[in-house]
């Protein structure tokens, strides 16, 4: 196969951030389940520090040459290694946008967020939260500015959930079912 050497090289880059992703997450569920809440700090740091390896690992520039190799020839490989570099360029192209001290940043506030949610939940303070987030809103807003958008700047987010989809799309969807969901409502009082 041509291209057998370049997927091999991208198929080890995306198991080694599957991997630091799977970390990632774990580090993510002790946080919301077991861990002790004074580590909350520390586990912010451990959080980041792993953003930044994968962020890294992503935007690895011998990374990007191969996979923007695989692209120029997309139309040379099967379905499953077409897919799979699609995804990936535009997964990268997204990451390279974003500086590694921004992601880290994110992932620490991230991570301090939760227990701070957590916290205010308990003693039904929402100022407990109210500074992280208002952070997040912060960073989320800059991390539009870094990745650009077209139209709407909600684009930007809704693109990496749902590929495609904008807000003009989205809105008469949402006006069609907030019109059925008024009847129900309505329908619901009357009884």
């Amino acid at each position: 196969m041509k291209f057998e050497k370049d997927i091999e090289t991208i198929e080890k880059y995306q198991k080694e951030i599957i991997i630091l992703g799977r970390i990632l997450g774990l580090l993510d569920w002790d946080n919301q389940t077991y861990m002790p809440k004074m580590g909350s700090e520390d586990r912010a740091e451990q959080t980041a520090y792993i953003s930044g390896l994968i962020h890294e690992k992503m935007t690895d520039d011998n990374f990007w040459k191969v996979v923007k190799k695989l692209y120029e020839n997309v139309n040379e490989l099967n379905n499953r290694e077409k897919r799979m570099v699609e995804i990936l360029y535009k997964q990268i192209s997204k990451s390279k946008k974003l500086p590694k001290e921004f992601v880290e940043e994110l992932s620490r506030e991230k991570s301090l967020s939760f227990n701070a949610w957590q916290k205010a939940r308990e003693e039904n303070n929402y100022n407990i939260f109210m500074p992280h987030f208002k952070k997040i809103v912060e960073l989320k807003r800059k991390e539009i500015e870094y990745r650009g958008y077209e139209g709407h700047k909600y684009n930007t987010f809704i693109d990496d959930y749902e590929e495609e989809m904008t807000v003009d799309k989205l809105d008469p969807i949402f006006e069609k079912l907030k019109k059925e969901l008024i009847k129900i409502i309505d329908k619901i009082k009357i009884n």
